[in-house]
């Protein structure tokens, strides 16, 4: 399992990299913090969520904690939608 974590950590610092450190749901920047409570913190957020079957390879991009609390498993669209509305 740590290897695990270890993977998908990597691949989240890769995507906050790719992304020039902003949350691909809100555009928002990030941190790279490992404070729990840093609701700005980079967090691995699953494209297709993992409870509809989402645990490709590539399927990850970086999120504020707020963000990805937020979105649950809901498709990003729809989270985007009601961000704005």
């Amino acid at each position: 399992m740590g290897s695990q974590n270890a993977t998908k950590q990597r691949e989240m610092e890769r995507a906050f990299r790719r992304q020039k450190g902003r949350c691909h749901l809100c555009g928002g920047p990030m941190n790279l913090s490992k404070d729990l409570d840093n609701e700005d913190r980079a967090t691995a957020d699953h494209l297709i969520p993992k409870s509809l079957g989402g645990w490709v390879k590539g399927n990850i991009k970086a999120a504020h904690a707020r963000c990805n609390k937020a979105r649950g498993n809901r498709p990003v669209y729809e989270f985007r939608e009601q961000c704005t509305t």
